[in-house]
């Protein structure tokens, strides 16, 4: 409600009043503008008719009183819904500057795994090749025997462990920041594809043996299955490296996991 039409209505109201008392002044002095005699005889009278153009202006000025206070109320509501706005951005921006910054990061985190090329121990391997050599060559495929499957899977790690440890720890923590923050679903979700897609069929073969063999369960093991992390493995990681049967549906998100043993998961 806009304090407009009250003020306008106080103008009149305060201008008609205006007028009579300049008539009624006038008329007192021997002037009459309209050419009317004046009987202040019955002056009395005539001062009892501002009564009521004395309510008119006091219902007025209640009226637009009442719109100047609703419309500050109202002003001061969208104020305060505008701050709520910029807060929610200013948020969302934060959030997502710290996001990307943290990927970078992790990117720079897996150049920084190395190894030797088991063909020529005179070549080093780094980032992503370096993740598949170590695969396949120090922690290799599932045997079906799942404590000889985790005693290759420690014995690399700890090998490995001056990269690999903190590959794993910064990705957990980039997961549970992702998590822990105050966003919608749909934001949250964009945020774990985006994480989801920087990563090679060996790094998430690697981080889900881990979760199984490793310190990522159960707190890494629990988010991979609440955000799909696992949706991109190849079918052949998942069933070399026993992963379908390790992990609930959705950790592969919306595909069909076929687990080693041929159900379907």
């Amino acid at each position: 409600m806009s304090s407009k039409p009250g003020l306008a209505i106080t103008a009149a109201l305060t201008a008609a009043f205006a007028a009579y008392t300049i008539y009624v002044i006038c008329a007192g002095l021997g002037f009459d503008p309209l050419g009317m005699s004046w009987d202040f005889a019955v002056s009395a009278q005539l001062g009892d008719s501002f009564g009521p153009l004395n309510s008119l202006l006091a219902l007025a000025a209640a009226i637009s009183a009442t719109a100047a206070f609703l419309d500050q109320k109202s002003a001061l509501n969208e104020a305060r819904t505008n701050a709520k706005v910029d807060a929610e951005l200013s948020y969302k921006r934060d959030v997502e500057r710290t996001f990307f910054n943290l990927l970078q990061l992790f990117k720079e985190t897996l150049g920084d795994i190395s190894t030797v090329d088991a063909n020529d121990w005179r070549k080093s391997l780094n980032g992503r090749p370096a993740v598949r050599a170590i695969l396949d060559t120090d922690i290799r495929k599932s045997t079906g025997d799942a404590d000889a499957d985790a005693s290759r899977f420690r014995a690399a790690a700890f090998k490995h462990r001056d990269s690999l440890s903190h590959y794993f720890r910064l990705f957990y923590h980039i997961l549970r920041f992702i998590n822990v923050r105050d966003l919608k679903i749909d934001d949250k979700l964009l945020y774990t594809r985006l994480l989801r897609a920087a990563l090679s069929d060996a790094e998430i073969t690697i981080i889900a043996l881990n979760c199984i063999h490793g310190s990522g369960k159960p707190k890494l093991k629990r988010l991979l299955e609440e955000y799909g992390i696992l949706h991109n493995i190849s079918e052949r990681s998942g069933i070399d490296f026993n992963i379908f049967d390790n992990f609930d549906k959705g950790a592969f998100g919306d595909r069909t996991a076929h687990s080693k043993s041929g159900k379907v998961n």
